[in-house]
């Protein structure tokens, strides 16, 4: 029979003040709809990049829809980024097989870290969450019988442990390298918010909102902001014709701009003291006639 998930609170004493607990009806639910969330998002980025892929004409598109393999995907879309002194493209097998790799990594020791503890409670045991008063977080479950307790295991789950700094690297590469010009190719107007919220894990559903919408060159984007011109439609539909057929327009405006006080030039007086000048002519002239 199934316990409660009790969460408690560290005390100076030594001793464990309970806060709340989680029923077993409560546990199954929020690991339901744990495994929906993640399958969720699993398709949104799935398909998101499937569609892109496709409207890039890219070659073998449905490997978006297979799991770490799908970085290639991304890689392609954005392959001629430059990052350090090299295009993605150049990268992009490199790029694939340690993000894959990286990625196996994290499943199996998420498997031989959490399946004894999972079968533990399925079994009736019973697991309380501490948090200790360094703030620190831990599951207490003194009576775990791990069957995978074996010196090959105990050595493997030691020399992984020390690939999560790698893996911690190779994600802010990814963030740098990947998401930012893939978002400032197909959504400038919010890269920056779409890339620093798919580092923290929502990639999916912003793969997904990107998939219908067209290249655009962020150089000309920044340009016709500048200059506060109409630049289409940046939903998606022939952003990269409009930005073509602005070419001739933008050209006779730059022009223009070379001297940004042109429009005051008829304005202002050729001499700025020609009243006085004025004056003083008259006077002669009086004088003159004196």
């Amino acid at each position: 029979m199934l316990k409660p998930i009790y969460v408690a609170t560290e005390l100076e004493s030594g001793a464990n003040a309970e806060l709340f607990s989680f029923s077993p009806v409560l546990v199954i639910i929020i690991a339901v709809l744990g495994l929906l969330v993640v399958l969720g998002f699993y398709a949104l980025r799935s398909i998101g990049l499937f569609v892109l892929a496709k409207r890039q004409n890219i070659n073998k598109a449905f490997i978006a829809f297979i799991p770490f393999v799908w970085i290639y995907i991304v890689c392609k879309l954005v392959g001629e980024s430059r990052f350090f002194g090299t295009t993605i493209s150049k990268l992009t097998l490199a790029i694939t097989i340690i993000f894959c790799s990286f990625g196996v990594i994290n499943v199996v020791f998420d498997f031989f870290q959490n399946i004894p503890l999972i079968g533990y409670y399925l079994h009736g045991g019973e697991i309380t969450i501490i948090q200790t008063i360094k703030g620190e977080i831990f599951l207490d479950a003194p009576e775990i019988n791990n069957p995978f307790n074996l010196p090959f295991i105990n050595g493997l789950m030691g020399v992984l442990r020390y690939f999560v700094v790698f893996i911690d690297l190779f994600d802010l590469f990814i963030f740098i390298g990947l998401f930012f010009p893939l978002f400032r190719k197909f959504w400038p107007q919010h890269y920056i918010l779409a890339a620093v919220l798919s580092f923290m894990g929502l990639f999916a559903p912003f793969a997904f909102a990107i998939r219908k919408k067209d290249p655009i060159n962020f150089n000309d984007y920044i340009r016709t902001r500048y200059y506060g011109m109409y630049y289409g439609n940046m939903g998606g539909q022939n952003t990269q014709g409009n930005y073509n057929g602005f070419n001739n327009q933008q050209n006779n405006n730059y022009q223009n701009v070379n001297n940004p006080f042109t429009e005051f030039e008829e304005k202002q007086p050729k001499d700025p003291f020609e009243e006085f000048s004025n004056v003083n002519e008259n006077k002669f002239k009086d004088n003159n006639n004196d």
